[in-house]
């Protein structure tokens, strides 16, 4: 994440003065950081870029859960659609965010992945200390 953060924050600062094709490539390598992150759910195999992958697992959750009256397959269908469905609240929400404030929209993916920062390593701390 952190990795994720300092492109972001690159991009934020330099948005004006490098060409877009840097600033591009720069999201990009943001947007790949992101990716990584979400690797497993609740330690089973979950690949963002494999959305169609992802419906069927869902679909499948869904008639398992539906079907067989199964809350682990009903719950993984709700976790799966969790996830996909704040990927894309993400991009409509920095979509719509750059109608008003530009380039600056980009403010909005920091502010947030630096708060999940913060909430991790606030985990983390409390559960040392429970050990």
């Amino acid at each position: 994440m952190w990795l994720e953060l300092g492109l972001l924050v690159i991009v934020a600062g330099t948005t004006r003065v490098l060409p877009d094709m840097v600033i591009t490539a720069l999201l990009s390598l943001a947007a790949a950081a992101e990716l990584q992150e979400f690797r497993q759910i609740k330690g089973a195999p979950f690949t963002p870029l494999m959305m169609t992958g992802n419906f069927r697992t869902v679909a499948e959750a869904l008639y398992d859960g539906v079907r067989y009256r199964d809350r682990a397959a009903r719950q993984k269908a709700k976790d799966t659609l969790m996830l996909m469905g704040s990927f894309v609240i993400g991009a409509v929400l920095v979509g719509l965010l750059y109608l008003s404030l530009g380039t600056y929209s980009v403010a909005v993916p920091i502010v947030i992945v630096g708060g999940l920062i913060g909430w991790l390593h606030e985990q983390t701390r409390q559960r040392k200390w429970k050990h």
